[in-house]
């Protein structure tokens, strides 16, 4: 397996359901099974969704100026 940050990050910290793992060991074994919780469900995944938002709108922005 490839050594990093990255690779590590990739193959350990994402859950099979799309979602990010808190807390693993040296090994990539979790140490809190849950993916979610209360932080997160409230702030984390709200703020990304906004953020995507408004990133996909200057996308769309910039390609309207283009064309």
């Amino acid at each position: 397996m490839e050594q990093g940050i990255i690779p590590f990050w990739r193959g350990h910290f994402i859950a099979p359901c799309g979602e990010w793992r808190v807390l693993l060991d040296r090994q990539g074994r979790p140490l809190d099974a849950n993916v979610g919780n209360d932080w997160k469900a409230v702030y984390c995944t709200g703020r990304a969704m906004l953020e995507c938002t408004e990133r996909l709108e200057r996308m769309l922005g910039a390609e309207r100026k283009g064309a």
